[in-house]
């Protein structure tokens, strides 16, 4: 009987030992993907009241690596900072990020994006600005976030001073220096700025669109990841098929809705 009970001791140690070799070795096993994400862009990318990434984007991006068999680590950092990790390979990835001729030469992109961007120009409630064109802000004072690249046509009229642009680290800094006057428009993400609103009790004009583009999860050429074809075909297709199953529209509406 003694003998039997050691038997039986020792078969249920050596299977308990082969869990937990399993367990770690799986654990160990998953690759992780590193994240950038720029800082405070709610609804997208931010820190929720427990201090952890939330977001849509960040949602997203966390079942997308599920489904990839990975596990995403987050990094909300200021947006230049960003644009620099994910260039020499700090970081696996970056979002959400609009393709730029020059930001093609350190990033690959996947075929599908995240999300639609429309920057959208807003003003105080009682403004005379209406938006059609970039002339219509000429001799303006139009706050952006800092980094920020709005249009080709908008970035030139800045660049040469047409437009008196000013640079700042937020959208509440934004929103605060168009509602006190010392801006007299802000061009943000729609949704964004309606995020904002909708949880705070300021108000503004949305004056018009100023344009809007496709945003992308992009993939660092320096990374150890490594862009490669099969990595970005196997991006674009779960993107796909999570807004095919409607995977994307549930984490959408918990947000927005």
């Amino acid at each position: 009987m003694l003998l039997r009970k050691i038997r039986q001791g020792q078969i249920i140690l050596s299977f308990l030992l082969f869990c937990y070799s399993f367990n770690s070795y799986s654990a160990s096993d998953v690759k992780k993907i590193t994240v950038a994400c720029n800082e405070n862009n709610v609804p997208v990318c931010f820190w929720d009241d427990n201090g952890n990434p939330s977001g849509i984007d960040v949602d997203i991006v966390r079942e997308l690596a599920r489904r990839m068999g990975m596990v995403a680590e987050f990094r909300l950092i200021p947006w230049r900072r960003l644009l620099e990790e994910v260039k020499h390979g700090k970081v696996d990835a970056a979002m959400p990020m609009f393709i730029t001729a020059e930001r093609k030469s350190y990033v690959s992109y996947p075929n599908e994006p995240l999300h639609e961007s429309v920057m959208t120009a807003f003003a105080r409630e009682n403004s005379t600005i209406h938006y059609r064109q970039v002339s219509d802000l000429y001799g303006k004072r139009v706050g952006i976030r800092r980094g920020y690249s709005i249009s080709p046509e908008f970035d030139q009229a800045a660049r040469s001073g047409k437009i008196k642009m000013t640079e700042v680290s937020s959208v509440t800094n934004l929103i605060r220096m168009v509602l006190t006057g010392r801006l007299d428009v802000l061009i943000d993400k729609r949704v964004t700025i309606e995020y904002y609103m909708k949880n705070n009790s300021n108000t503004l004009l949305n004056i018009g669109e100023v344009s809007r583009g496709e945003a992308y999860l992009a993939l660092s050429k320096s990374a150890a990841m490594n862009s490669d074809i099969e990595t970005l075909l196997n991006v674009s297709n779960t993107l796909k098929q999570m807004k095919s199953d409607g995977a994307y529209e549930r984490i959408t509406n918990q947000y927005m809705y």
